[in-house]
């Protein structure tokens, strides 16, 4: 009887533990509008709790974009490896697997092994935990697509970037290409946002003050579910004029789907690019958040729209490859060549650092010659003496590296030796 009683007990805490499983399931699809069980299917079972847990902690704690990120990054390599724990074994597999295609997948996941050990949730052991933290693992150095002009994933050349947009405007007049593709691209052009943060304009994101025309965007590196931080953006007044025909069309569409009861400031919340389609789903009728555009709809129409219209790049030949990211490395590379600072670029792509941004500046061919035209005064006789234009003499590498201060002492104080130096601090006689 005793032991009926206990199988009785240890099963309703299995359904407990099952209901609460599901709820942080529904939670984290939520967060990430994606089905995690498609990750969890792959999930041995015994580290599912702990892997939706350490997910939890990520929703709560970092922005949606890292989320997402990490999120995508185990699909990759579990897809590949299915262990019943994360042991050495498993830590080994992954690192003989690094390679610059998965780099990012591999780095990601070893990071969200460290935390989910150091939240003390079960699923992690005490040896991977240690490999992990002293697996060293060195990708592309930071900034090598801007710096080398990579013609497929690279910034844009200025005969590129004009021909995507007088195409596409050529495009938009002939209504050979939608209206959400076609004001995409002006703000991917303009504005040198990432897509997730252009998919999450939201229709009352459109202002005028003091007769400038603005755009508020949300930041990308923020937690889920807000959208309190912003910056804005200065847009064209024939940009401003065309989204604002797009966002009366918006609520033409809203109104004729069972949205005529809604106030308008309720509707000024829905996406400024609404998802059509699902608004057709009558589940979906009071959920604005779901009604967005997918991102990977998004980058299918970029693509379909070069290679429908032809878009050819000038260093290939070949068609033109569209993302956000080319876009954002043109606007760039564009204001370091027009000698913006550093904080300048930063404000402008919306890094939360300079160290990203300083990228751009650093690959700038122009700053290279600016560089070159500061030092060449010092360093020109030591490169005549290499060149065998000048003989070598003692004194050759003492004036190139003399301070400036000290080469404007007057000429008949050099005979004192103590002029040589310099840490000698001469006085003035008045």
């Amino acid at each position: 009887m005793n032991k009926l009683k206990g199988k009785m007990e240890l099963s309703k805490d299995d359904n407990k533990n099952n209901e609460a499983i599901t709820e942080q399931i529904s939670y984290l699809s939520n967060y990430l509008k994606r089905d995690v069980t498609s990750l969890l299917e792959k999930v041995h079972f015994d580290l599912q709790a702990g892997m939706i847990e350490t997910l939890i902690f990520y929703a709560e704690n970092y922005s949606l974009v890292y989320l997402k990120s990490i999120f995508q990054s185990l699909l990759y390599v579990f897809k590949f490896f299915s262990p019943k724990e994360i042991n050495k074994e498993f830590a080994w597999d992954l690192k003989a697997n690094l390679n610059i295609k998965n780099y990012r997948y591999t780095v990601n996941t070893k990071i969200f092994m460290i935390k989910w050990f150091d939240l003390g949730l079960a699923g992690v052991n005490d040896e991977a935990y240690t490999f992990f933290k002293e697996m060293k693992s060195k990708g592309k150095p930071p900034g090598q697509v801007v710096g080398s002009m990579d013609p497929e994933r690279g910034p844009f050349t200025d005969k590129e970037i004009r021909q995507i947009s007088l195409i596409s405007k050529k495009a938009r007049r002939e209504k050979s290409i939608d209206n959400e593709c076609y004001l995409i691209i002006q703000l991917l052009l303009t504005t040198g946002r990432r897509i997730s943060q252009v998919l999450n304009l939201r229709m009352k994101d459109i202002s005028k003050k003091g007769g400038v025309r603005i755009l508020s965007i949300q930041r990308a590196k923020q937690r889920p579910g807000s959208r309190e931080l912003y910056r804005t953006v200065k847009v064209s007044k024939k940009l401003c004029n065309q989204l604002n025909r797009h966002v009366r069309d918006n609520l033409d569409f809203l109104k004729k789907h069972g949205f005529k009861d809604i106030p308008l400031s309720e509707l000024g919340k829905a996406p400024l690019f609404l998802n059509k389609k699902l608004l057709m789903n009558n589940s979906l009728k009071h959920s604005f958040n779901q009604l967005t555009i997918g991102q990977s709809n998004l980058i299918y129409k970029l693509n379909k729209f070069a290679s429908v219209h032809n878009v050819i790049s000038e260093r290939t030949n070949k068609i033109i490859k569209l993302n956000s990211n080319r876009f954002r490395y043109t606007l760039g590379t564009k204001m370091a060549r027009n000698r913006a600072s550093v904080q300048e670029i930063a404000v402008a792509l919306d890094h939360t650092s300079t160290a990203c941004a300083a990228i751009y500046v650093k690959n700038e061919p122009g700053n290279a010659e600016v560089i070159d035209k500061a030092v060449t005064p010092y360093l020109k006789d030591i490169a005549e003496v290499f060149m065998g234009i000048r003989p070598f003499s003692g004194d050759v590498l003492m004036n190139a590296l003399k301070p400036d201060s000290l080469k404007n002492i007057k000429s008949e104080k050099v005979s004192n030796p103590c002029h040589g130096c310099k840490r000698f601090n001469p006085w003035r006689l008045e």
